[in-house]
């Protein structure tokens, strides 16, 4: 029987632009379809089905990702194909507990396995969703181990014997898996198997780190009867390039420059560039580089957005310093296009997250209205 095993989904990640959001929702969708080409019977999904951004978890948030991925699901309800599914570790935290999943099993498109096992299609599935006490991993395991010769496991952490995953990350030992007939593993992002080990990856960029490292995208197939797996590769839904930018040495004027030649050199129509400034400016901060004209470049030449990730060594300025240089006006005239409401509604929030700095700041705009 052939089985589609995907793994980091991550519906609703945002990460370096919010326009990206749907690219995760059209990867799920394009994954189910390519998997019911392969006649899969059963679709295992292995954690992190949705992201954890924060802002995102509202009902109308949902909506939008349960309005985009419901062809995908009606389309496996209609065919008579079982999903079967594990919370992973961006399920958790900040009080929602894996509530999208929840939903998506109580209306039927899901079998939520939660340290359970579940026969589906005459096969035996335990899944062990993600545990932050590697240790309730282990007692998980240990509850579920009869019979497991027999059994397909499902879990969500960092496995020994990773080739992408450094070794003191590494959570659970294969020697502690050997007798389960074939373990399934999320959270690693990069396609890999060994022994009785399957890890399909994700089925989106997400992160640098996958850029740099050329990181195929997609999900495996594996066939029950054989013993076999298939990786049905994926492409990235539009082009990602990513670069390190050194400006040792250079004025932040050079800086800027070297940017924006890159950012020039590299746009295209929907792409997403990501640069990373690292090093030692000869003279200036790294403050003085206008990252807002050099991504108006990119995005004037259709570019879907343009994100900078800042390492540049600036030197530590005390907070004296800090106050004896700070223009308020110039930067409520470049930043809050003179909306001293706004300007107000920013620095309260800074506030809350323990600046004193803010406070100050703050009172200086009060007084300039009255």
């Amino acid at each position: 029987m052939k089985i589609a095993v995907v793994g980091d989904v991550h519906l609703g990640c945002s990460g370096y632009t919010d326009k990206r959001v749907s690219d995760f929702s059209h990867k799920f969708v394009e994954a189910i379809d390519l998997a019911l080409e392969h006649d899969a019977r059963i679709v295992l999904l292995l954690g992190d089905i949705f992201d954890s951004s924060a802002y995102r978890r509202s009902v109308d948030s949902f909506a939008t990702f349960l309005h985009e991925i419901a062809p995908a699901l009606l389309k496996l309800k209609s065919k008579e194909v079982p999903v079967v599914a594990i919370l992973g570790n961006h399920e958790y935290g900040r009080g929602r507990e894996g509530g999208e999943m929840r939903i998506l099993s109580d209306l039927g498109f899901v079998h939520l396995l939660n340290d359970q096992t579940a026969e589906v299609r005459g096969l035996r599935f335990c899944g062990i969703p993600w545990k932050n006490d590697i240790r309730e991993f282990g007692t998980a395991l240990s509850s579920l181990q009869s019979g497991s010769n027999d059994t397909f496991l499902l879990i969500h952490q960092f496995v020994k014997g990773s080739k992408t995953i450094p070794e003191k990350i590494a959570q659970v030992d294969p020697k502690d898996l050997e007798s389960w007939k074939h373990v399934f593993v999320g959270h690693h992002h990069v396609h890999e198997s060994f022994g009785n080990i399957c890890i399909p990856g994700s089925l989106e960029i997400s992160n640098v780190l996958e850029i740099a490292r050329h990181a195929k995208k997609g999900f495996v197939v594996y066939d029950s009867e054989t013993d076999e797996e298939e990786f049905i590769a994926l492409r990235p839904l539009r082009p990602i390039k990513y670069s390190e930018i050194p400006i040792q040495g250079l004025p932040s004027s050079s800086a800027q420059k070297l940017l924006k030649d890159w950012i020039i050199k590299n746009a295209e129509p929907h792409a997403l560039l990501i640069a990373k400034l690292s090093g030692k400016l000869s003279s200036g901060r790294s403050s003085e580089i206008d990252l807002r004209n050099c991504r108006a470049e990119g995005i004037q030449r259709g570019c879907l957005d343009v994100y900078v990730l800042n390492a540049i060594d600036d030197p530590v300025r005390t907070a004296s310093d800090i106050r004896s240089t700070v223009k308020v006006d110039e930067f409520l005239k470049n930043w809050f296009k003179r909306d001293a409401a706004k300007a107000i509604s920013y620095f309260d929030r800074f506030h809350e997250i323990g600046e004193d700095f803010a406070v100050e700041i703050r009172d200086r705009i009060v007084e300039s209205l009255s």
